[in-house]
């Protein structure tokens, strides 16, 4: 399957542990998410009885499995909605780690117990097959249970958990259920592929923690499972058309082996939480012929497949893709939990490859994709991400307006788990290399060639474009200075205070500048910000003839409320003008945008904050008058 190669040789993140975030943009999300939105999907948990299938399973293992299913013991909800127990019980832990909260930590524990009883003397564990007098025979019949699914998820809460505590009985089952995995499937075993991705990264996680290689090795099994028909032999129901078989076995990336796949298909967050697991698994076998494949499939996700926001996705039927340059604005799906997905993949990338386009796409949707997810209450959703909405289609689509909550409710608890660790996309080291990848103020501390070093990050981002980054170190110290200079800026300058060698140079999008790091030392940045029309690729038919208005890293959209008289007649020419406005009390403090064309006023607000106010029609794109000087345009492609 690959030699085993040490990670070490791969650039690593600074954990968020390391780094707290001092944002005036992000303290108020980070706030609001502990006050607010954990507690709401904790709740929503609660009150949705995803907590009681657990006490229920518990119960009925203590009565046990062999008599009949009393009435009140009934699994309520959907196969795996355990997962959503698993994702707030992970964003609740991360957020410990930012803010003491005793109650919180309790509440914690009582449902860590009741997952705890819910367990199988065998390691086995979910209630959707716990609770049901048939689960002796049905459990493991079905690879698009979310069996593994479920699991991975809960693997992922017991590492934050006990990162955050210190306490390891949610660990202690995870582990128990991971053996229990091991001990069933292999491949001197049985088969199994998982429909829902998950387990893959997840795993990988706990080898890093617990240093056991046999997880690290599953995580390599069950991939190499995929593409010998295994998951179309196991999930129903079975179809003998070639044609659909393919479209199914396509939906979880399974139509090949992984290594062989070269394009984005099915659905979009199976197919970002796979390629994660793979590119793990690459990092610590040197698997060339995965990380060939995953450079192909990046290309054609981000260059055929994907929004201006960074959602992918475009089809609601598989909440996934459909064909290149199939983009609808009205009717896009583009998943908050995809969009969490291409954080996760493109992490991995940058991580391998040390190329800030992967952290460009990084900002992008940290900024746009992911953070429309989430209403400025911190208790509202959106599971879909349209970038178009009339007012009719507004007020009938579930998708189109922000839910408390959903049966399904995977977005809302990935939001939950994924804020309280974005600072974990700040910075990466690699033997002496410092990558600065996103701009936020913070302080962090890094060891760099074996000295601690003190950072402080001072910057009004993404509203203005001006960074000052202050070394502190405890002693001398010469790392090479990697700044990434966003894929939207045309024009920047920089400043280091302290010594810098004689090659100073571009790399893969970086400034890179050979540097001493005195005991205080301190690199100014100035990344110049302009309203740039923004322009899809002209494959993307439905967009011919339109632009979308971006500044800095945040696309901006038209929305009713500050256009009483309508967004249908927007357009813009080379003679329109910009004027950006900032607005401390508006949607939780904005740079808004006025936009003047012949006489005409209309004014834009950045796409993450749409739909916090009264419901209307919303866009993103809209008419151009087109010209031949394109000095401005960027094209997806």
């Amino acid at each position: 399957m690959g030699d085993y190669e040490n990670s070490r040789s791969v650039c690593r993140a600074v954990s968020f542990t390391d780094v707290k975030i001092h944002s005036l943009f992000w303290d108020r999300i980070l706030k609001t998410h502990h006050e607010v939105t954990i507690r709401t999907v904790i709740n929503r948990c609660f009150e949705s009885k995803r907590v009681e299938n657990f006490i229920k399973a518990e119960k009925y293992l203590q009565i046990g499995l062999e008599k009949p299913l009393p009435k009140e013991l009934e699994f309520e909800g959907r196969f795996y909605d355990d997962s959503d127990v698993y994702k707030a019980i992970e964003g609740a832990s991360y957020s410990l780690l930012q803010y003491a909260d005793i109650e919180l930590e309790e509440k914690l524990d009582e449902i860590i117990d009741s997952v705890s009883s819910a367990q199988w003397a065998d390691g086995y564990l979910m209630t959707f097959y716990t609770i049901d007098p048939q689960n002796k025979s049905r459990r493991w019949t079905d690879m698009d249970r979310h069996e593994m699914y479920n699991g991975g998820h809960l693997i992922e809460a017991a590492i934050a958990y006990y990162r955050a505590t210190g306490k390891n009985k949610l660990l202690n089952v995870a582990i128990r259920m991971v053996e229990h995995w091991i001990s069933i499937f292999g491949s001197d075993k049985n088969h199994w592929v998982e429909g829902h991705q998950e387990p893959e990264l997840a795993l990988v996680k706990l080898y890093e923690l617990t240093g056991d290689r046999r997880y690290l090795n599953f995580s390599l099994w069950l991939l190499s499972e995929r593409g010998s028909g295994h998951y179309i032999s196991s999930t129903r129901p079975y179809i003998d058309d070639k044609k659909e078989l393919f479209y199914k076995s396509e939906y979880a990336q399974d139509h090949l082996p992984v290594e062989k796949q070269s394009f984005v298909c099915g659905h979009a967050v199976r197919a970002m939480y796979m390629y994660s697991g793979m590119a793990d698994v690459a990092k610590y076998f040197n698997k060339k012929d995965y990380i060939a494949a995953l450079e192909k499939i990046w290309e054609n996700t981000v260059h055929r497949n994907m929004y201006i926001t960074g959602g992918i996705g475009s089809s609601s039927e598989n909440e996934g893709f459909s064909d290149d340059f199939d983009l609808p604005n009205a009717s896009a799906y583009a998943e908050t939990c995809a969009a969490i997905g291409m954080v996760f993949f493109n992490h991995r990338m940058n991580l391998l490859h040390k190329d800030a386009k992967y952290a460009h796409i990084i900002e992008k949707e940290l900024y746009n994709g992911i953070l429309a997810g989430v209403s400025l209450s911190g208790d509202r959703f959106f599971y879909a991400n349209p970038l178009e909405v009339t007012g009719q289609a507004f007020l009938e689509g579930e998708h189109k307006r922000r839910q408390e909550w959903y049966k399904t409710s995977c977005c809302p608890t990935n939001i939950a788990r994924f804020i309280p660790c974005i600072s974990e996309y700040i910075y990466a080291e690699d033997h002496g290399q410092l990558y600065i990848n996103q701009y936020i103020s913070s302080t962090g501390n890094i060891r760099i060639n074996d000295i601690n070093v003190n950072i402080t990050q001072k910057t009004d981002y993404p509203w203005n474009g001006k960074i000052e980054i202050n070394f502190s170190a405890e002693e001398n110290v010469s790392p090479t200075l990697c700044f990434r200079v966003p894929d939207w800026c045309e024009e920047y300058s920089y400043k280091y205070s302290g010594k810098t060698g004689p090659s100073i140079h571009m790399q893969k999008g970086y400034v890179c500048m050979d540097v001493i790091l005195e005991k205080n030392s301190t690199l100014s940045i100035d990344f110049v910000m302009t309203v740039r029309k923004t322009h899809m690729d002209p494959r993307v038919i439905e967009d011919s003839g339109k632009t979308a208005l971006q500044r800095g890293p945040v696309i901006y959209a038209f929305e009713k409320a500050d256009n009483p008289l309508g967004i249908d007649d927007i357009y813009i020419t080379r003679f329109t003008r910009f004027d950006t406005i900032w607005d401390s009390q508006m949607l939780g403090g904005i740079m808004k945008l006025k936009v003047s064309t012949d006489g005409k006023q209309w004014l834009a607000i950045p796409y993450y904050t749409w739909d916090n106010r009264e419901p209307g029609a919303m866009r993103v794109f809209v008419d151009e008058e087109i010209d031949n000087s394109r000095s401005a345009i960027i094209y997806n492609k």
